[in-house]
């Protein structure tokens, strides 16, 4: 079985295929339709192949996704695990090329799961259904060196002068807060 590492960027896709026999091919695509085209037909060339990539914030869905509607067993990485997996190897060299192959040699010695296969539609309706919650801390006025009472936006609550006026800086928008009627 041919195990094969592919560092995605933006532009580029690097892949490195290391074969059973321990010889190692490489080559290089562009992250466009038909880039991924090519990669699919250079593949097709190994009777059995499997996939290995990071993930990388958008710039592999695409591919996984091709590769996947092709019957090619694929696995998504945690970028961290393969880093400690390089690291645990004694390993410095960080080149686009060099981390293809560490792809290819992390699948053949971990030999990791395939991914399910990816479902956009799925995920943006889990953000709707799901929507991240933020945290926002109550704002409680803070004294200055000066003995004046702030928020941490930065506005006075209670002075007979805005601070924010004195600076030349514009009223910060927003409903009025208590001890803040000079603004209004």
């Amino acid at each position: 079985m041919t195990f094969v590492g592919i560092d995605v960027s933006k532009a580029r896709l690097d892949v490195a295929a290391l074969a059973p026999t321990g010889e190692i091919q490489r080559e290089a695509f562009e992250n466009t339709v038909q880039g991924h085209a090519d990669l699919v037909a250079w593949l097709a060339s190994f009777p059995s192949c499997r996939v290995a990539l990071e993930a990388t914030g958008t710039y592999h869905h695409c591919l996984t996704s091709v590769l996947q509607d092709k019957g090619v067993y694929v696995s998504v990485l945690n970028p961290a695990q393969v880093s400690y997996f390089v690291k645990s190897q004694h390993r410095r060299n960080k080149t686009d090329k060099a981390d293809a192959l560490w792809l290819a040699v992390y699948a053949k010695e971990r030999q990791p799961d395939a991914t399910l296969e990816l479902n956009l539609s799925r995920q943006g309706l889990a953000r709707d259904w799901y929507p991240v919650q933020r945290y926002y801390p109550p704002q409680e006025p803070f004294r200055s060196s000066r003995g004046r009472a702030h928020t941490r936006q930065g506005c006075c609550l209670a002075k007979t002068t805005c601070c924010c006026a004195r600076r030349g800086e514009e009223r910060p928008r927003g409903r009025a807060r208590a001890g803040d009627e000079k603004h209004q």
